[in-house]
């Protein structure tokens, strides 16, 4: 048993010590047992130890590393470092020996952590707050209510594991690897916060509690990766933040509700989807993504309600991106949808409805194959936009302008539903028909009905 405050010291000064540490027994109390390397690796068996452990590099010649002897449990918490200003300190997973530590871990200065196929679990928590310190995931990583926390070094994910975090997800300094290789889920009953600084982009992102993406940017793309949110639960992105879903054949399963003002990103790079995006209410984009290898397609899996705002565009400098509406498909977004530089929106016979329209994006089309219903205005600027002709109707409960653009000739059914709206254009309008249910101003310049027996219809009153 070592009293608080009280260290027992194993040290290895010269490398032809030897691993004379053998521990049959029970080490215990709320005091330190700390192993000093000075000169030459070893191995090491803790035995049951229910204190708190420190592993450090004092001096010597040269980086050292302590590889595990077997599957070790530690009962408190545990610290890697070195006290050398350029050498380091590992701890080794040995023949892939699993660690489980019941209290905090702790990766200090020039500290360094390299796991096996083993699983390692920190009950407590991961603190990474070294300068210099590097862990290497190389199995599964289970991190408990304490959750993980970087400030300095580099944390490297492996894709082909998972780090499950019980707590909240913070980096305030350090890296954390980009290229897709940390496979991240969130599970507990707590709800969580993840905040981080440089866009770390992840393999898989799994949640299974309620979870604020609070700073930065985060990313989901891998080849065979995946999102996931599970029933009952909320994803909320704070403003100015982008959920960037990047594509290469991965999966998208929305069982719960994004939220929040920041933007929930379809980036499309190398292959087209077919999704659901499930009870969305943050802003929406959707569109080809400035590294596309070709045009990019997001196809609708089913009827979609957006609680926010729509954007379709493409990032590229020549590909375009695309929504398409499935199997004729309903869409319904709350707020603005806008169509953007080489966007392409094109509908079924199934309605969409949008809290208002605007096409503003250099070689943008929409094509109309159902009936639209604007609840607010209609903006037209650039692109092209091609109406569906007889049997559907294109419906502005706000004004329609038109200032730029191509507006296919004899083919959008408008209609003009609300006292006080206007229809304005900076050419002539061959509509296919025009009903004017309400008090409206035309301006501008004149229209025309190029079919003929349709005209104009306005309503009693």
């Amino acid at each position: 048993t070592i009293a608080s405050g009280k260290t027992w010291e194993r040290s290895w000064r010269t490398a032809n010590q030897g691993s004379d540490y053998a521990n049959s027994g029970t080490i215990a109390g709320a005091g330190t047992l700390t192993f000093y390397l000075y000169d030459g690796d070893k191995s090491i068996t803790f035995g049951t130890v229910n204190c708190n452990v420190q592993v450090i590099l004092d001096g010597g010649t040269g980086s050292k590393i302590l590889s595990l002897g077997a599957n070790s449990v530690l009962g408190s918490n545990l610290g890697i470092s070195s006290t050398h200003a350029t050498y380091t300190m590992t701890l080794n997973h040995g023949s892939n020996y699993t660690l489980t530590v019941a209290g905090a871990l702790t990766l200090g200065d020039r500290g360094r952590l390299t796991q096996g196929t083993g699983i390692w679990q920190f009950n407590t928590s991961y603190t990474q707050s070294g300068a210099s310190s590097v862990f290497t995931q190389g199995g599964a990583i289970n991190i408990g209510m304490g959750g993980f926390t970087i400030s300095l070094g580099t944390f490297t994910g492996n894709a082909a594991y998972l780090l499950t975090d019980s707590g909240d997800f913070t980096q305030t300094g350090g890296t954390i690897s980009t290229g897709a290789n940390l496979k991240l889920a969130f599970v507990g009953v707590s709800s969580a916060t993840m905040s981080v600084l440089a866009d770390p982009t992840l393999s898989t992102l799994t949640i299974s509690k309620n979870l604020t993406i609070s700073t930065s940017t985060v990313g989901v793309y891998s080849a065979g990766g995946s999102f996931s949110l599970d029933a009952g639960k909320t994803l909320t992105i704070n403003s100015g933040l982008t959920m960037v879903v990047g594509v290469a054949g991965m999966t998208f399963s929305n069982s719960g509700t994004i939220a929040g003002a920041g933007l929930l990103t379809i980036s499309l790079k190398t292959d087209d989807v077919t999704w659901s995006l499930g009870r969305v209410n943050c802003p929406v984009l959707i569109g080809a993504r400035g590294t596309a290898t070709a045009s990019r397609i997001f196809t609708m899996a089913g009827a979609q309600t957006l609680g926010s705002s729509l954007t379709v565009t493409s990032q590229h400098a020549t590909y375009t991106g695309t929504l398409i509406h499935g199997v004729n498909y309903k869409l319904n977004v709350t707020g603005a949808v806008t169509l953007g530089v080489r966007g392409i929106m094109t509908q079924g016979t199934g309605a969409w409805t949008f809290g208002s329209y605007t096409q503003s994006g250099a070689s943008s089309i929409f094509t109309q194959a159902g009936n639209v219903i604007i609840n607010g205005a209609t903006a037209f600027s650039l692109g092209t936009l091609t109406g569906s002709g007889a049997g559907y109707t294109w419906t502005n409960v706000g004004g329609f302008t038109k200032t730029g653009g191509t507006l296919t000739g004899n083919r959008l059914p408008l209609i003009l539903s609300t006292d006080g709206t206007s229809i304005a254009s900076d050419s002539n309008l061959i509509l296919y028909s025009l009903t004017i249910n309400g008090n409206v101003l035309l301006s501008k310049t004149a229209w025309t009905s190029g079919n003929a027996g349709m005209g104009i219809t306005v309503a009693s009153g």
